[in-house]
């Protein structure tokens, strides 16, 4: 079997194997991304198809086989590639040192163009889930001094971690000649979509949960209701659960060498969990029931609680609200050695060892993420000499 043979049998191969995988698992959204496999697939496909085109075009030879090629057509070849019609001459039978450069032309076109289908397929699910649109907008803000939050700055760290997967993905999308490609080019696969979607993987903790802080915190605020409704049916106590939970899923991820520190992590808790549970009193005794006070107490916890981006304020300052706010005065907590972009630590040590490397992706870097918001910080119209 030759090259160009097990190439094919490799990409066959990826495609069963992917498939396989969606078919018995396209359930789990968050750890099997079915769609984003789905189009990553499609745009290898595409892209292989598409560059064995343009080559049979632009040789005007099809290899059938091992050693066997025959001639190609101008009729057969579709109107748009016409134009390129034989435009390389090439006898793939000679030995000569300048029918090499042809031979190898000819054999990757096809790996070349799959790659780029690969990236393709892709990149259109983050911008159809607008996922690609946040982290451009992060970018610019960041570029135009704008203020950013926190959680945000965070993802979008995790964002451009997914590039070095992309490419990993792209580079084994149109090889096959190992059959290890396909274990590497599914790597590639579902590292880009943890990544870029802000899912969270970390195997050397049991803290539970797969997102990031910033979609672990609004998975909070969304649950919040049902804690509430829970409370109204017990004696009007809300569960420590929650607050346990926000911590360990919203915090400690950014905050781990604070909250690692014997006690403080239990202290986190009792302050939010107090701060939730008075809020919950304050509007029962105000007189609210039924709905209306699931709506207050919901309203007010997003209010303290929430992510609120930062604000610059006339005097040029930044004033923080929210999450924000409350993990600066009421935790203590500062921005100062907080980790942005920890959701999957591999990832971020891999990415910040490459970006030291190569200079590639420096802008949206932990390091450059991590300074532009303790600058911030530091033009803070309440600062304070807070833990972190």
């Amino acid at each position: 079997m030759g090259w160009q043979s097990k190439i094919v049998d490799g990409v066959k191969a990826t495609g069963e194997y992917v498939g396989s995988f969606i078919s018995r698992n396209g359930h789990a959204q968050q750890t099997v991304p079915a769609q984003h496999r789905l189009s990553s697939i499609a745009g290898m496909y595409f892209g292989w198809v598409g560059g064995d085109k343009v080559r049979d075009a632009l040789f005007a030879k099809n290899q059938t086989s091992e050693g066997e090629f025959v001639e190609v057509k101008r009729e057969d070849v579709p109107l748009i590639l016409r134009p390129i019609y034989h435009k390389i001459e090439w006898n793939p039978h000679s030995e000569e040192s300048s029918e090499k450069w042809k031979k190898l032309l000819h054999q990757t076109i096809p790996a070349f163009t799959a790659a780029a289908g690969t990236m393709a397929g892709s990149a259109l699910i983050f911008q159809l889930n607008g996922r690609s649109a946040a982290f451009k907008e992060t970018m610019r803000k960041m570029k135009n001094g704008e203020a950013v939050g926190f959680h945000e700055a965070d993802t979008a760290t995790q964002f451009g971690q997914s590039g070095i997967y992309t490419w990993l993905a792209a580079a084994t999308a149109g090889a096959g000649a190992s059959s290890a490609i396909p274990i590497l080019f599914s790597l590639g696969i579902s590292g880009r979509f943890a990544a870029a979607n802000a899912a969270k993987i970390n195997l050397t903790n049991s803290i539970g949960g797969n997102l990031n802080s910033e979609r672990a915190l609004g998975e909070r605020m969304d649950k919040i209701v049902f804690y509430v409704k829970s409370a109204i049916n017990s004696g009007g106590k809300i569960s420590r659960d929650w607050s346990k939970i926000f911590v360990e899923q919203s915090l400690e991820p950014n905050f781990g060498k604070v909250l690692n520190v014997p006690g403080e992590k239990e202290k986190a808790i009792d302050i939010i969990h107090k701060t939730v549970q008075g809020i919950y009193d304050k509007q029962h005794k105000s007189g609210l029931r039924g709905e209306k006070l699931i709506g207050a107490v919901s309203k007010e916890i997003k209010n303290h609680l929430g992510i609120i981006k930062p604000t610059i304020n006339s005097q040029g300052k930044t004033e923080y609200h929210g999450i924000e706010k409350f993990v600066r005065e009421k935790l203590g907590y500062n921005f100062s050695s907080a980790i942005l972009g920890n959701a999957i630590p591999w990832s971020r040590s891999l990415n910040e060892g490459f970006t030291k490397l190569t200079g590639i992706g420096k802008g949206s870097s932990a390091a450059r993420t991590e300074e532009y918001i303790r600058q911030q910080e530091r033009n803070a119209a309440n600062p304070i000499l807070g833990r972190g």
